[in-house]
């Protein structure tokens, strides 16, 4: 369930939660369904491919004998998705109800992550000519690098996060601009860089080697009121091609320093893509 009702994260948070239900279904014998409406519907990126998961509003029942809701936090161990609730998870699937409504995450073995977002998923024709289109000038063979501020460079709404002055945040851009140069050996080839952070992917595209996709970036539990006036597909499709893309990289690597976030985006990209993923703190 990603309907709005909590804090469901940003895309790599929800994938974990899809995959991850979708995973103890299977293990249990239950039917699955996605219900993703919050802040907009999943099928105008990604519609099924294997599993029939699509449902309509009218099927879901809220009545307490039919249904009850659960929500699980996870956490992360040795890059292993795993849950602090794990029996009460295996109590909850053996008993009696018609309906389960997940909310967060539950633990989904890594091996097994690219595989089961290919049996849900595949890319709707809009979303993949987008990608083919942002490609294009990366060939097949590109490294990809993220950057995670949340709102250190003050750009980026996410919460309450703390925000760094004029002086610090510039001193954070060049550093992190420095270590960007110093991992690119050949800088004839084109590298894609992500980020949540404007300010920082336009200080870097003065790199003549940097590739940025252009767009709107805004986090999925936090973008503003003049959003919503916004076409729903256009506000969210730049996190969904930086994500795809990232997972055709043939390397991904994440970049973090001092009190940078350390994101969890490429990393899930990775497994999707069953690329080499390397994270670099310096």
């Amino acid at each position: 369930m990603i309907d709005g009702k909590i804090r469901h994260g940003g895309l790599a948070d929800r994938l974990r939660n899809v995959i991850g239900v979708y995973y103890h279904c299977l293990q249990y014998g239950y039917n699955y369904k996605i219900y993703w409406k919050y802040p907009f519907k999943l099928t105008n990126y990604l519609i099924p491919n294997e599993v029939n998961w699509e449902i309509q509003e009218n099927e879901i029942s809220y009545n307490i004998k039919d249904a009850i809701p659960q929500v699980y936090y996870a956490y992360w161990i040795d890059k292993t998705f795993g849950t602090k609730s794990e029996k009460d998870t295996k109590k909850i699937l053996n008993a009696n109800y018609k309906q389960i409504h997940f909310y967060g995450y539950l633990h989904t073995p890594t091996q097994l992550y690219g595989t089961l977002f290919n049996k849900l998923f595949k890319i709707s024709p809009r979303l993949q000519s987008e990608i083919e289109l942002y490609t294009k000038p990366l060939g097949h063979e590109y490294i990809s690098i993220t950057f995670r501020f949340q709102n250190l460079l003050g750009d980026f709404k996410e919460a309450d996060y703390p925000t760094l002055d004029e002086s610090s945040q510039q001193e954070l851009i060049n550093k992190c601009k420095q270590k960007l140069s110093e991992i690119v050996i050949d800088k004839t080839q084109k590298v894609l860089v992500t980020s949540d952070s404007i300010k920082f992917l336009s200080e870097v595209s003065s790199f003549p080697f940097v590739y940025i996709v252009s767009g709107e970036l805004t986090h999925m539990d936090y973008f503003s009121a003049q959003s919503k006036t916004k076409d729903e597909y256009e506000i969210h499709k730049k996190a969904f091609i930086d994500f795809f893309m990232i997972s055709n990289a043939k390397k991904i690597y994440l970049l973090q320093t001092g009190s940078m976030f350390h994101s969890l985006f490429p990393y899930t990209a990775a497994l999707i893509g069953n690329k080499e993923y390397q994270e670099i703190t310096f």
